[in-house]
């Protein structure tokens, strides 16, 4: 089965895996996003929240997720990516544009 999530419809393997690999996250990565919250602003927050809970999230499911365009959320995970909060794990391809995009995660 597959969830409408605005336009872009993700399959339910992929939030249940999502999910379950969320709560597996290593207590480093939650210790070292509690020392640097304060210094990260709202948008940062958001994006890296979605990353955390939706492991292998690329930013356009990021930017459907929160309701912004890409050209918000691609900065954004620069950023994480920049304070070493968040990784690239690998390439998936991506239905809508029939790329390959990066997917994110939690270092």
């Amino acid at each position: 089965m597959q969830t409408l999530i605005g336009d872009y419809e993700l399959e339910d393997s992929f939030l249940e895996n999502s999910l379950e690999k969320h709560r597996d996250t290593q207590e480093t990565s939650i210790e070292s996003y509690k020392l640097i919250l304060p210094e990260l602003g709202n948008r940062q927050r958001q994006v890296f929240d979605v990353i955390s809970k939706m492991p292998n999230v690329c930013n356009y499911e990021i930017g459907v997720i929160l309701g912004l365009p890409i050209n918000s959320v691609t900065p954004r995970v620069k950023e994480l990516r920049d304070l070493g909060l968040v990784v690239c794990v690998g390439t998936k391809l991506d239905k809508v544009s029939n790329r390959n995009v990066m997917i994110w995660g939690v270092k």
